[in-house]
């Protein structure tokens, strides 16, 4: 039950990081127009705030990693529950880094930095 209900949440962050990440790559290209520097901003501030509650189900997954962990004896399957893991945590990593870089981009073009 603990296996199915881990893998269902990595399978949904996983698809839930691919469309964040489609969703940053399709702002609009930087400009200083002030029109197109609000819509990024608050594009990239509801990414955020969308990453910030994927962080729930990370950290709900870890805990799942964690309790799956105990349960097997065998080595690999440790390092196996921990590596699906980091395949998801790391793409979320990536995501906020970018999401920050662009938040920061459309401040200095607002002249706010």
């Amino acid at each position: 039950d603990k296996t199915a209900q881990f893998q269902e949440l990595l399978r949904g962050l996983s698809e839930s990081a691919g469309a964040l990440e489609a969703q940053l790559e399709g702002q609009q290209a930087l400009s200083s127009q002030p029109d197109a520097v609000r819509k990024q901003l608050e594009a990239t501030n509801d990414i955020l705030a969308r990453l910030r509650d994927e962080r729930k189900r990370l950290k709900e997954a870890e805990g799942l990693c964690g309790e799956l962990s105990a349960l097997v004896a065998e080595e690999y399957l440790r390092a196996d529950l921990s590596k699906q893991l980091e395949g998801i945590t790391k793409p979320f990593k990536v995501l906020e880094d970018k999401a920050g870089g662009s938040l920061l981009t459309s401040l200095q073009l607002r002249g706010v930095f």
